[in-house]
């Protein structure tokens, strides 16, 4: 077959649907017949997922005929972005599983394997429609300064989806229009308005940049969650992740009919999009981890969620490992102390295989310097138990023991320590349980500088004796600065021997 006369040449960042269109109107011939004459059609069959990729040999023979380099026309297939904007891995697998294909990509981030967006001026400019337009995070076209359109104002229907099954390939091409024109189906025809006349929706300025900085990150292929550097589809991944937690606890709304599970399929209206995004950008752009830890933490008190825990996240959308040191740090502060404990020992236990003091380093009650500052005057709780829960907590900061267990290694009788702990941490105290926490640790970290190791293995038993005076005989040390004789205390380790 002869290959065509003239060589229409590729737009950067054109996509292949917009070109066989331009390259059709150049021959006044219809889009079919042009597919037919440069085999890209078989048996009037179109190659599965048109547009979104070709195998080699097709892709070199249309070349061919098209006068273009193979490169050329893969580099207008929407595969061009695969790993970069979005995740394609398993869409090239045998066509009788085409279904599951396709469920899988869109299972595996946003993507717009049908359909995409289009800018009414560029359109009207040049008729060439660009590649980006069917990646769902460019919502406006930086150019013009407009919201990018979906749908067609004559039929309404969603430009470059040609059924109900959001199949790819045109279904009716029998007559002669350019790119600028809507070839959907409609009535007994093509519905061939012209979307170059449509109304231009100017967008923000905010909306505008939004677009550059998604551009810029898929381009370099490089992002930023949280502070840290992440790669451009991880970091896609990591702001759909959090839209779907943010949808879940309530603080977006998506007017939108997902089809597959209602955070997997992107809306298509590219507000919707935009105002997503916004929701969730302090997150996102948080400058560190911590900092990302308090937005997602305040989102859950905000959603009456005080205590989250892994499957608060996990089941909103799927997982996204750029965010997962922030999920991991977020429910570290929260929950039950002994989970707290539990994960920080698993940390510990990480970086530190040996903690290098013992439970018999600490007294039956915590020096009183060690108690947070703004506790140290409190009449409920009591000091003397606030020293004996600071002390407890050390003990199951090191062993992982119950709390019953942790005040028997201190003398202390298990009810006691149930109740007093109990009492500490309820939620009359506020924040009084990150603070004992914040204490611990802290003290944790100078108890080996005590010049004697060991010093309170020899503990009375404390007695069961009603309130506090059951602690009256218990291990009080004092601290320094009210007792001058006292041998050793937290707070003066390193200024004083």
């Amino acid at each position: 077959m002869t290959p065509l006369p003239l060589r229409v040449a590729p737009h950067p960042n054109e996509a292949w649907h917009g070109y066989l269109a331009r390259t059709a109107a150049q021959y006044d011939a219809t889009v079919a017949r042009l597919a037919d004459h440069i085999r890209l059609r078989r048996d009037g069959r179109w190659p599965g997922y048109h547009g979104v990729l070709l195998d080699a040999q097709t892709a070199s023979a249309t070349a061919e005929e098209l006068n273009l380099e193979a490169t050329e026309v893969l580099q207008m297939q929407l595969a061009s972005l695969d790993q970069s904007a979005f995740d394609l891995t398993g869409l090239d697998i045998p066509q009788r599983h085409q279904m599951a294909a396709t469920q899988r990509v869109t299972n595996q981030g946003w993507v717009f394997l049908a359909g995409g967006r289009y800018c009414a001026t560029c359109l009207r400019t040049d008729g060439v429609w660009r590649l980006e337009w069917r990646i769902p995070w460019i919502t406006t076209c930086t150019l013009h300064g407009c919201w990018l359109e979906h749908r067609c104002p004559r039929c309404e229907g969603v430009i470059g989806r040609y059924n109900g099954l959001n199949a790819t390939a045109p279904s009716r091409a029998a007559t002669r229009i350019g790119s600028r024109f809507c070839d959907l189906p409609f009535g007994h025809g093509t519905c061939g308005a012209d979307l170059a006349e449509g109304d231009m929706r100017p967008c923000p300025p905010e909306a505008t940049e939004s677009t550059r900085n998604f551009r810029t990150t898929i381009g370099s292929q490089v992002g930023v969650v949280a502070g840290k550097q992440q790669s451009s589809l991880k970091t896609l991944q990591a702001w759909q992740a959090a839209i779907g937690i943010s949808i879940s606890l309530g603080r977006s709304r998506t007017t939108t009919a997902l089809r597959n599970h209602r955070w997997t399929s992107p809306p298509r209206d590219a507000l919707e999009v935009h105002q997503l995004v916004m929701d969730v950008a302090p997150f996102v752009k948080a400058e560190s981890v911590d900092q990302a830890a308090d937005e997602l933490l305040e989102w859950c008190r905000t959603a009456g969620i005080p205590s989250p825990h892994r499957d608060t996240f996990a089941r909103a959308t799927r997982p996204a490992s750029a965010l997962t040191p922030v999920t991991t740090t977020a429910l570290a502060r929260v929950g039950r102390v002994h989970i707290r404990l539990a994960r920080q020992r698993v940390h510990d236990q990480q970086t530190l295989p040996l903690l290098p003091w013992a439970p018999d380093d600490v007294p039956q009650l915590a020096w009183p310097c060690t108690l947070p500052p703004k506790w140290r005057t409190s009449t409920r709780p009591d000091q003397l138990i606030l020293r004996a829960v600071l002390a407890m907590l050390l003990v199951r900061m090191h062993s992982g023991a119950t709390w019953a267990d942790s005040g028997a290694t201190l003398g202390i009788p298990p009810d006691k320590a149930r109740n007093w702990t109990r009492y500490c941490f309820s939620a009359r105290f506020h924040h009084l349980k990150d603070d004992l926490i914040n204490a611990a640790q802290s003290t944790a970290d100078v108890l080996p500088h005590q010049p004697t190791r060991a010093a309170w293995h020899r503990r009375p038993d404390v007695t069961d004796d009603f309130g506090t005076c059951s602690l009256k005989q218990a291990q009080a040390p004092r601290c320094r600065n009210d007792d001058p004789t006292a041998t050793w205390c937290p707070c003066t380790s390193e200024s004083r021997p």
